[in-house]
C-alpha cells in the first residue's frame, strides 16, 4: 500500500488552487511513469488553517485526479492518527 501526502501552502486561495492542480498532475504523471495506479476514489483533500479562515473560504474549483473528483474532507486519518482541518486534535482525543 502506498500512502502519499502532498502539502501545498499559500496565503492566496487562487494560487493554492492552481498549485494543487499542478501538483496533482505531477503526482499522477509520476505514478503513471512508475507503473503505479492511483486510486482516485480513495484520494482526499483537506484545507488546513484557522477555523475562522476556513469558514470564509469559497473553493469553487473541483480537483480532479485521473478524471475523478477528489473529495474534500474536514478530518483525515493517516497512520492511525486523525487530523482535522483546524489541527485542534479534537478527533484524536475523542478516540482515546
Amino acid at each position: 500500500m502506498l500512502m502519499t501526502q502532498i502539502m501545498i501552502t499559500s496565503d492566496e486561495i487562487e494560487k493554492l488552487v492552481l498549485d494543487t492542480h499542478h501538483q496533482l498532475s505531477n503526482f499522477y504523471e509520476w505514478m503513471r511513469i512508475s507503473n503505479l495506479s492511483p486510486n482516485p476514489s480513495k484520494t482526499e483533500c483537506m484545507t488546513v488553517g484557522h477555523p475562522r479562515r476556513i469558514k470564509q473560504l469559497v473553493i469553487s474549483d473541483v480537483l480532479l485526479l485521473s478524471g475523478t473528483e477528489v473529495k474534500r474532507v474536514p478530518i483525515s486519518k493517516a497512520l492511525g492518527v486523525s487530523i482535522d482541518e483546524s489541527l485542534t486534535g479534537d478527533e484524536r482525543f475523542k478516540a482515546v
